[in-house]
C-alpha cells in the first residue's frame, strides 16, 4: 500500500507510484511546494510509459501557476490526506 494515499503500490524506476495501470497517481513528496515544471516532467514521464497521468499527490502542496498548470493538462493535485503547505 501506499503510504500517501492508501493505494496499491507499484513503483520502481520507469514505474508509476500507485493507482490502477493505465490510469496513474505520482506522489512527489518534496520539502518544497510543486511547481509547474514538476507537472510537466511527470506527465511527459507518464506518456513514455503509455499512461494517463490521472493524479499527482503532494503533501507539500503547490504554487498557483502549477494548479493553473495541472487544470490546463487535466490532471488532479491531492495533499494525500496530509495538511498542505500550499505557498
Amino acid at each position: 500500500m501506499c503510504k500517501a494515499c492508501g493505494q496499491s503500490r507499484h513503483g520502481g524506476p520507469g514505474r508509476q507510484d500507485c493507482g490502477p495501470p493505465h490510469n496513474s497517481t505520482e506522489v512527489k513528496d518534496y520539502s518544497r511546494p510543486l511547481y509547474p515544471s514538476d507537472i510537466r516532467r511527470a506527465q511527459k514521464a507518464s506518456r513514455r510509459r503509455g499512461e494517463h497521468l490521472a493524479k499527482i499527490c503532494a503533501p507539500g502542496g503547490w504554487t498557483e501557476a502549477a494548479e493553473a498548470e495541472a487544470r490546463k493538462r487535466d490532471i488532479g493535485l491531492s495533499t494525500c490526506g496530509k495538511d498542505p503547505r500550499r505557498s
